[in-house]
């Protein structure tokens, strides 16, 4: 009997585990100048940081997060985010975003095929947060901004989209983003943009791995009760 409900447990958590593996959270870090001028280099690296989280079926989370601030004094330097491009997976439709907290941006586009503004010049995107540029309503540093995105098949890893070429630039980045109010060498008004080629970090959520090693533990403990019968 305790032979038989170990394996039970075993194959349970085995199943439960299988369908949550998916689930995942997606890190970009924006630390790559593309175009323009490149953020002051006494700020904290990476510039920028977005992660995509699973909270449920078809619903994901996004928390943008703004580190443009001394590395030394943790201060704001006055740099701000104008424009911040995502991608999606063509197969995700009817892709809709619901503001959570944090700063909120001006306007929110799932516009296909958008560059957000051309000097960005980091090809095409999905996705676009077109934040404020009045001085009171800036995306600047030591701000988080957090949406929710919901679509049928949708998960973290659906981000996981390189841009498209735009005819004069290759793409090829997950995220981009219009920096402005840049200073360098005491002279401000400078901008440019950033984003990352590359995936900083896919990983399963602590539940499902915590699931599936539940299954491989009882799996292992029923392997030496029979061996010791």
């Amino acid at each position: 009997m305790f032979k038989k409900s170990i394996l039970f447990c075993a194959l349970l958590a085995a199943m439960i585990g299988s369908g949550t593996a998916q689930a995942s959270v997606v890190t970009f870090n924006l630390d790559q100048g593309i175009n323009g001028t490149t953020p002051s280099a006494n700020d904290v690296k990476p510039w920028l940081t977005a992660s995509f989280t699973d909270i449920g079926k078809d619903l994901v989370q996004l928390v943008m997060t703004n580190n443009l601030v001394n590395a030394t004094t943790k201060l704001a330097t006055g740099e701000y985010v104008d424009d911040w491009l995502f991608n999606v997976d063509s197969k995700i439709a009817n892709l809709t975003a619901t503001y959570i907290s944090g700063y909120q941006a001006v306007s929110f586009t799932t516009a296909s095929q958008t560059n957000g503004i051309p000097a960005i010049k980091a090809g095409l995107f999905d996705i676009n947060f077109v934040d404020g540029t009045a001085g009171n309503n800036r995306f600047t540093g030591g701000m988080t901004s957090v949406y929710n995105f919901s679509a049928v098949g949708l998960t973290a890893d659906s981000f996981v989209t390189p841009s498209a070429s735009d005819g004069a630039i290759a793409g090829g980045y997950y995220t981009a983003a219009d920096v402005r109010g840049i200073y360098i060498n005491g002279a401000g008004g400078y901008s440019g943009s950033i984003g990352t080629k590359m995936l900083q970090s896919s990983v399963p959520e602590p539940a499902s791995v915590a699931l599936l090693g539940l299954g491989v533990a009882a799996l292992a403990l029923a392997r030496r009760r029979k061996k010791a019968q």
